[in-house]
């Protein structure tokens, strides 16, 4: 499923989360950063999932913003594709284009290009912050990252 309306992966989310509902097998992108974050709260919490600390640790290992050049309207995009689902338990992608080699700008105004071993990095901290029983990573044209909760 790849719908990417704003709102549509909290829809999905909510009917899949849900008892009479549920899916146990889904996975869907999200329209950015603030709509998985939509989801977290919704799935609220699941054994050591818990959407407040995932939310918190979201917002400071992957809220990288794109910078492209001074003036240009697709500034502040976000620099990593979201994509909420449910393995049974939650599971949480996070891809990073690196394809791109995209500035991302920090919030002192330094641009910066981010490696794919600094992406890693920064997703095995978030992995354990946030409690996630796997983090693994599948690599190519782009590197994601899978976190699951048991």
């Amino acid at each position: 499923m790849s719908l990417v309306n704003n709102g549509s992966a909290q829809k999905v989310v909510k009917i899949c989360y849900t008892e009479k509902t549920r899916n146990l097998n889904f996975r869907i992108q999200t329209a950015d950063l603030k709509d998985l974050k939509e989801c977290v709260k919704i799935i609220d919490q699941y054994n050591e999932f818990d959407h407040k600390t995932v939310n918190e640790y979201l917002d400071t290992f992957a809220d990288y913003k794109k910078f492209y050049n001074e003036g240009n309207p697709n500034n502040g995009q976000d620099l990593f594709v979201f994509e909420i689902g449910r393995e049974s338990s939650p599971a949480m992608y996070i891809k990073y284009r690196n394809t791109f080699n995209d500035d991302y700008q920090t919030p002192d105004g330094e641009l910066k290009k981010m490696s794919v071993e600094q992406f890693k990095t920064n997703m095995k901290v978030l992995a354990q912050a946030i409690k996630a029983d796997e983090c693994d990573f599948t690599d190519g044209w782009e590197t994601e990252c899978r976190l699951w909760w048991d």
